[in-house]
Order: structure tokens, then sequence, then C-alpha cells
């Protein structure tokens, strides 16, 4: 397992990266984080709040994040 002073943006890049050409496609957190050999708290450290939507994005992916956003009344009473 690598220790925070090795782990750095690049690195979590990278890891990423060469899971999605391994298994050839987008690898959940759980998956990510074995594969990586670390896990959340430091990818928290590095990415800070919600770490691996971020890492998404910067990959190039969209988030696995579900949308919660609320309904407004007026369009549910039409």
């Amino acid at each position: 397992m690598k220790t925070q002073s090795e782990i750095s943006k690049e690195y979590c890049i990278q890891k990423y990266r060469e899971y999605k050409e391994t298994h050839h496609r987008i690898p959940t957190v759980k998956e990510y984080l074995e594969f990586a050999g670390f896990n959340y708290r430091k990818l928290i450290r590095v990415y800070g709040d919600d770490a691996y939507s971020k890492l998404q994005i910067e990959c190039g992916d969209s988030t696995n994040k579900l949308n919660l956003e609320r309904t407004p009344l007026e369009k549910i009473m039409q």
C-alpha cells in the first residue's frame, strides 16, 4: 500500500486510466481503490470532498453521482 506522501493526482489519474484500459470500463469506487492499492481517505486528502467524482471529471468521464435535485411544485401540479 502506498503512503500519503507517495500519492499524487498524477498517480491517481494513472491508476484510473490503467484500470479502464485493462477492464474496458469505468471502475466503481471500490474497484478503483482495490486496484490502486489505497483507501478512500487518502483519495480525499488528494482531491478533497467528492474525491472520486472529481477524479472521474479530471479523467474526462462523467460522474456516477445520483442527482437528487428536487422537482418544483409547479411542475408537479401541471
